[in-house]
């Protein structure tokens, strides 16, 4: 845990490079959640999904604004926290689907649409029903519409994205989007959802 005080009218940047670095090989000193990271299984009296062990829990002693910004060298981001507001337990995740997801990478771990949950209880099972096939890293999936369940404890994360029977090591559909699919808790705690997409492509603008 990280303790620190801010002042009224002030703010406060808290660097996170000194503790974990955003590197591409290790598991261990990466920041990010990636797909080549997690874990899955289907089979298990209470299965997951891609899920992987990283989250980072904010709390505060009066109300504040948080924002989290991903300062790499692509895909540059901030995403604003929402606190409470971020939380519930029957969520439908929007997606644009005017712009694909640039593919034109020769790489293996190709750039992917998806939404993440996070779990703030231990043993919280949750029900999700896609809209597409989802992708069940490293080589199967789920069909479209079938409502299955998954488990996830207090920080875990279940990383949701689309399927394309491809040789990639992702095996993610870069234009299908799981747009309209919900999310629903059976039992447990409050969760939270954050959809995302690597590289929108516009041809117009490049």
């Amino acid at each position: 845990p990280l303790s620190f005080q801010i002042p009224a009218n002030t703010t406060y940047t808290l660097q996170l490079a000194p503790y974990l670095s955003d590197n591409t090989v290790d598991l261990n000193t990466s920041m990010e959640n990636r797909l080549r990271w997690v874990t899955s299984n289907l089979g298990a009296p209470k299965p997951w999904v891609n899920r992987n062990n990283k989250g980072i829990h904010l709390t505060a002693t009066t109300p504040v604004t948080v924002y989290y910004e991903i300062s790499a060298e692509k895909n540059r981001d901030l995403i604003s926290l929402k606190g409470k507001n971020a939380l519930g337990k029957d969520f439908y995740v929007p997606f644009q689907t005017h712009f694909p997801v640039y593919n034109g990478y020769n790489n293996n771990y190709k750039p992917y649409s998806s939404f993440d949950i996070v779990a703030t209880q231990d043993n919280t099972e949750i029900q999700i029903t896609p809209t597409q096939n989802v992708f069940v890293y490293p080589n199967t999936f789920i069909s479209s519409g079938t409502t299955f369940t998954i488990w996830l404890d207090k920080g875990q994360t279940s990383i949701i994205a689309p399927y394309a029977n491809v040789t990639q090591t992702y095996k993610t559909h870069y234009t299908n989007k799981l747009s309209g699919s919900r999310i629903r808790v059976v039992n447990g705690g409050d969760i939270a959802v954050i959809s995302k997409e690597d590289l929108a492509y516009s041809s117009t603008t490049g």
